[in-house]
């Protein structure tokens, strides 16, 4: 869970810092007052892509600042991986917007790119907003919604099932052609020689089946 978040010359705001205790927190205020900015400096310590317009109109940089605890485990194991100790069992992870459009990111005071920000904050938290849902008829967050690690991996296990189905059906449908010329060929033998059985009699009928067995 989040605990604090501290934001310095981030879009109006000059320098706050909110305490949160472990039970429902409800920012309320009138419009315009910032509580969305409260809301996208999260989505910032979440992965978000930063904006050089987000920094103060005075100032050089912006800084936003949070500290998690009670989070998921998993999340020491990729922060282990990238070499960044856990063992407080406490997340501070900070953003950093220069004037001149770049960031920086740091998890526990070590430098991480985006992309690992990402893979510990997708863990971490989830950010819903009032017009969320229209994200889902607008084709073009389609991509976004599927396109992760486990989706990948579901869909290569898919192609591969695909492909061994396809096979199968390949063979069945050989199988069953091949069943199904043979009975409609015997049908075809069977209603010819019943037709020579009532042209020329039943000794000639017979005759015929011995000769073609």
């Amino acid at each position: 869970m989040l605990t604090s978040l501290t934001v310095s010359n981030f879009a109006i705001i000059d320098n706050i810092s909110i305490e949160f205790g472990d039970k429902l927190t409800v920012l309320t205020g009138e419009t315009g007052a910032g509580k969305s900015l409260i809301i996208d400096a999260i989505g910032l310590l979440l992965g978000e892509r930063a904006s050089s317009s987000m920094v103060r109109q005075d100032a050089e940089k912006a800084i936003i600042e949070g500290v998690f605890c009670d989070y998921n485990p998993k999340i020491n194991k990729i922060l282990g991986e990238i070499g960044i100790d856990s063992s407080e069992d406490i997340l501070i992870i900070k953003r950093e917007i220069n004037k001149n459009g770049k960031s920086i990111s740091r998890i526990n005071g070590f430098v991480v790119t985006l992309g690992q920000l990402e893979n510990v904050s997708c863990l971490l938290a989830d950010i819903h907003t009032q017009l969320d849902t229209k994200k889902l008829f607008d084709i073009r967050n389609y991509v976004d919604f599927l396109d992760n690690e486990l989706t990948d991996k579901t869909l290569k296990e898919y192609l591969q099932l695909k492909n061994k189905y396809l096979e199968v059906l390949k063979d069945y449908k050989t199988v069953f052609w091949s069943l199904f010329l043979g009975v409609i060929l015997k049908f075809i033998l069977n209603n010819s020689l019943i037709s020579v059985f009532y042209k020329i009699g039943v000794p000639a009928y017979y005759g015929v089946i011995s000769a073609t067995i």
